[in-house]
């Protein structure tokens, strides 16, 4: 309880569900607990929290999505408990042995059918209150996951991310579904994977009951614009000094189940991520800046207005100083800061300014940080005072200074806060470089709608040079259809040379039934190729997460939509069952062909093999060089290859020409897209009296 009360920067916590894996055990011991630290907070005038009753179920099998089902605060544990051996059946929830939790065994539409099955059941006999959210949706584990061993994945007791696992039907589940109130992440929204991003487009569309594909694009960008989402951030802390690490604002009149369902409902109103501050946040600003041990400057400090702050002097007095000071403290020195910069441009005079230096002698050489120098910056964000304080060791962030704790925060000053630096060379150049001046105005665009339209020219721009390289290697293979052809016809006329002299008849008899033998070989491999994959699309056709009935899991679906999820069920399962019986078909086709021809042809092959081993001899004998030829055969079927598949690189390079059409028009639309942001913002700008130049020009 502690811990609650100091979370949060010291704030502490209204709010704090108790998630087990698999058990609501410690909960219902650690219940009177909680009733009696109310009674004593209530007396002690000190905060209690509200603590909800929750579970962490592992959702699968060997590679579990885990699911936080959080339930009201006065919700019996008993029916908890109830429903966790419904979810369960008579599977086991922990290892006998370890005591790790163990993963229900069941998709995730079984999963949620049970668990609404017991706690809502339509029979109308209960009615629990709770919240689904599928959490660690943006694990690194996810990655781990694809790119580490097997023997490691299998040690790795943390569950994979949630998109890793959501695939063909899965992700279309999860657009339909509406039982599910929201998502937890450890990320921010923008840092999603783009394709998980696209898929919460659709399931927040779902959840209006708006059909996705049926919205224009007016009505996909409203949805692509939306800055907040129901995604929460939490601590899943492992030890006390965790809680409250990570949290989420939630806007609610009582802190129960019930304000995180309608904050979820409602995130534009209701829901900011940690960082982002409560929602209505006023606008974050400096209050001071304190300098200390620097060439101008031994200890000033210098307040600042919360509306606005000018600084008045003359030529040498600092104000540039100042600037780059805060600049320093703040963050907004690193070489991203200054894109396309000359050499001799303001990065380098910036760098001049915040360089070291051993002694002070008001700048006659560049740098003016002395050895234990400090700038620190008092600002607030969000209501709450940080404290930035820049030293030679580094940086650090403190949490509400006055408190008088001393120890820094683990917050990064840039995700705090971004301010923008432009010092008097900056605005020259921005006044004479039309580029410079196009990312000013990009600046000022909403930065949803600037992260959008540079994501699609990026994809777009990475798509064009992926085809011209595939283009420009097809070129490079059809150059060499003269060079194939001529070799072809050399080595034809070396093999009829060597097959002269009354020896055309053994040679052409071997060298027909070799062309039988490879093209035998390739038959039989393409069979059992194709039966492979006819199994592979069995299996993926036929597996339990290619479920399409989750419509039917709501209580009132009706009959019929129940009729439909047992046709397509039905269908699904016919499908991969004679897909599994023409893989088998080709399997016996193959194994046909081999037995026929060890029966019927290849005593023939023998026969002709023979024959021609006993030329072999004679010619050998003779001093000839008999391998030439085997090399010469072995050669023409090579070349006879690469002649065939030359034969098709006009019909593919006037089949990438065309797609190159499309993605050099989808990224041409993608610049234009940019052009009209920049003109809505300089037309916002114009009506605010700014002096506006706007310069468009066509992308090359």
């Amino acid at each position: 309880m502690q811990a609650c009360r100091k979370a949060a920067n010291g704030e502490g916590m209204d709010l704090v569900a108790l998630t087990d894996h698999n058990s609501i055990e410690g909960y219902r011991y650690l219940r009177p607990q909680f009733e009696t630290l109310k009674l004593q907070a209530r007396d002690q005038g000190l905060r209690m929290p509200a603590i909800l009753p929750g579970v962490e179920f592992s959702v699968g099998g060997e590679t579990p999505i885990h699911f936080l089902v959080v339930f009201a605060s006065q919700t019996d544990p008993d029916d908890i408990h109830r429903a966790i051996a419904h979810v369960f059946g008579s599977a086991d929830l922990f290892d006998p042995k370890t005591g790790t939790p163990r993963a229900t065994g069941h998709s995730v539409t079984a999963f949620l059918d049970k668990l609404y099955d017991y706690c809502r059941p339509s029979s109308g006999e209960r009615d629990l209150a709770f919240v689904i959210l599928p959490a660690h949706v943006d694990r690194g584990q996810g990655l781990l996951k694809e790119t580490a061993g097997a023997a490691l994945r299998r040690e790795t007791p943390v569950p994979p991310a949630i998109w890793d696992e959501m695939s063909g039907h899965l992700r279309q589940r999860a657009i339909v579904r509406s039982d599910w109130h929201g998502f937890q992440a450890a990320g921010e929204f923008e840092r999603l994977p783009q394709a998980f991003r696209e898929l919460l487009y659709q399931w927040a569309a779902a959840r209006r009951s708006e059909d996705w594909d049926a919205l224009t694009p007016e009505q996909k960008t409203r949805y692509r614009e939306e800055k907040h989402w129901p995604i929460v951030q939490s601590s899943d802390p492992h030890k006390y000094e965790q809680i409250g690490s990570s949290f989420t604002w939630l806007k609610m009149e009582v802190p129960d189940v019930e304000g995180i369902r309608l904050a979820l409902l409602d995130p534009q109103s209701r829901l900011r991520r940690m960082a982002a501050g409560p929602p209505s946040r006023p606008q974050a600003r400096i209050e001071r800046l304190h300098v200390r041990r620097t060439d101008y400057f031994e200890d000033i400090e210098i307040p600042f207005s919360p509306c606005m702050t000018t600084l008045i002097g003359g030529r040498g007095t600092g104000k540039s100083t100042v600037i780059e000071y805060l600049r320093h403290v703040l963050d907004r020195a690193r070489a991203e800061d200054f894109r396309d910069e000359e050499p001799d441009g303001v990065q380098a005079a910036v760098n001049a300014v915040l360089s070291p230096k051993e002694e002070r002698d008001f700048g006659e050489t560049p740098g003016t940080l002395l050895n234990g120098h400090e700038i620190t910056a008092d600002i607030v964000v969000s209501g709450r005072p940080y404290q930035i304080r820049r030293r030679g060791s580094g940086l650090e962030v403190h949490q509400e200074p006055d408190r008088g704790t001393d120890r820094p925060a683990s917050l990064e000053v840039r995700s705090l806060v971004a301010p923008r630096f432009l010092s008097q060379r900056q605005i020259a150049r921005i006044a004479r470089n039309a580029a410079s001046q196009r990312r000013e105005l990009d600046a000022l665009i909403e930065a949803n709608r600037l992260r959008m339209i540079r994501t699609e020219m990026e994809a777009a721009s990475g798509e064009f040079s992926e085809l011209q390289t595939r283009r420009a290697r097809l070129r490079r293979k059809a150059a060499r259809r003269p060079t194939v052809e001529t070799e072809l016809q050399t080595v034809n006329d070396q093999i009829a040379f060597l097959q002269g002299e009354g020896r055309k008849e053994v040679f052409g008899r071997f060298d027909e039934f070799e062309r039988q033998r490879i093209w035998l070989e390739d038959q039989r491999t393409a069979l059992s190729g194709l039966a492979d994959r006819l199994e592979g699309e069995a299996n993926v056709v036929g597996a339990p997460e290619s479920d399409g009935g989750s419509a039917t899991a709501n209580p009132h679906a009706t009959s019929w939509l129940q009729s439909v999820a047992e046709r397509v069920r039905a269908a699904r399962v016919a499908a991969a069952q004679s897909l599994r019986e023409q893989a088998e078909a080709a399997r016996t086709l193959e194994k046909e062909i081999g037995e026929e021809q060890a029966k019927d042809w290849k005593p023939k092959y023998a026969e002709a093999r023979s024959a021609y081993e006993a030329l072999r001899a004679e010619l050998e004998s003779k001093g000839i060089d008999f391998d030439e030829h085997e090399d010469l055969l072995s050669q023409r079927t090579e070349l006879e290859r690469e002649q065939a598949s030359l034969k098709n690189i006009d019909d593919e390079l006037i089949e990438l020409e065309t797609e190159s059409r499309r993605t050099r028009l989808r990224l041409a639309a993608a610049h234009e897209t940019r052009l009209q942001a920049r003109r809505d913002q300089a037309t916002t700008l114009e009506s605010m009296d700014a002096d506006v130049r706007l310069e468009g020009r066509a992308a090359a």
